[in-house]
């Protein structure tokens, strides 16, 4: 009788999908997106890239100017400087890419977020709609992360749980957004993105994410 109660009062935890191939894992769970891949195969760019990619929001921009809010070096050319007059802010350093202007979710494998220490404002720590970028301790994969609710010690745990050494909160709220083969699954303002360059083995794994939508 007790087991019969517990279960009608305890709610039931979606199971992940989950699709894992050498090159590439996709999770879906509920309302969040994961993608981990060799850390070679990232890139970033303004705007929008051309379809056939899995493709997420990028870092921190002024929406009214435009200006991006944290450093970014694209395949070896500085794209914007570090934001000037604030404490360090973190940065992810991948073979094509260092990108950064997030809040610290993980550092040195452990869930450190760092939101008044970075001097962020209140709201970037409580919005539910964020994405999330993190390397593991040899830096040969990285994991991307998109959710629509969860709040952001829940998203630090996740990356963790997936790997991360160090993690960082990339923009989020309108700006958070998620597009796969240039279908949208997350819609959002898109101004700067992360994606992933396609090869024949991620164009399977792409096409075995849609069928977990």
């Amino acid at each position: 009788m007790f087991l019969l109660l517990l279960l009608l009062v305890t709610p039931l935890q979606a199971k992940p999908k989950t699709f894992a191939k050498p090159d590439a894992t996709f999770v879906r769970q509920r309302s969040t997106y994961i993608i981990i891949v060799p850390s070679e195969s990232v890139r970033w760019c303004l705007g929008k890239p051309s379809p056939h990619r899995f493709t997420v929001n990028g870092t921190f921009f002024d929406k009214r100017t435009g200006r991006l809010l944290g450093k970014v070096v694209a395949d070896g050319k500085q794209v914007s400087p570090p934001v000037g007059g604030k404490p360090p802010r973190p940065e992810i350093d991948l073979p094509h890419l260092t990108i950064g202007g997030g809040v610290t979710l993980v550092l040195n494998g452990k869930v450190d977020i760092r939101l008044r220490q970075e001097k962020f404002r209140r709201d970037v720590g409580q919005s539910r709609r964020m994405a999330a970028m993190g390397v593991n301790q040899r830096g040969d994969k990285c994991v991307l992360l998109v959710t629509t609710n969860r709040s952001i010690r829940q998203v630090a745990k996740l990356m963790l749980g997936y790997g991360c050494y160090k993690a960082m909160r990339l923009d989020g709220g309108s700006s958070t957004f998620l597009s796969v083969n240039n279908r949208t699954v997350v819609s959002g303002r898109r101004h700067n993105c992360i994606y992933i360059v396609p090869n024949g083995k991620s164009e399977h794994c792409i096409d075995t994410f849609l069928k977990l939508m």
